[in-house]
């Protein structure tokens, strides 16, 4: 397998495995609170768009829901989001 291929899918990996664990590591109820979050915010009309008029598209709503967690931080809870980030740097670091 050429270097660069191997490269990107260590990347992709890695990336995979940390938007799947945002939810969990920066809110204290995880995804069911993210939904509520959105669902309550003006993303949602976009949200709501996407599930009406591209259901198929379900990776466009779970990247919008990890974009608005990510771009949100005085809505994560404190203590899970100081621990998800350390653990995060010292997993990537390490």
């Amino acid at each position: 397998t050429p270097k660069p291929v191997k490269a990107g899918f260590k990347w992709g990996c890695a990336v995979g495995v940390v938007a799947s664990a945002i939810p969990n590591g920066l809110f204290g109820k995880g995804a069911k609170e993210l939904k509520s979050l959105v669902a309550s915010s003006f993303v949602n009309g976009a949200v709501k768009w996407m599930k009406m008029n591209v259901p198929a598209a379900t990776g466009a709503v779970n990247v919008t829901n990890l974009l608005f967690a990510i771009s949100s931080p005085h809505l994560w809870t404190i203590v899970p989001a100081i621990l998800f980030l350390i653990s995060t740097v010292f997993v990537m670091k390490a």
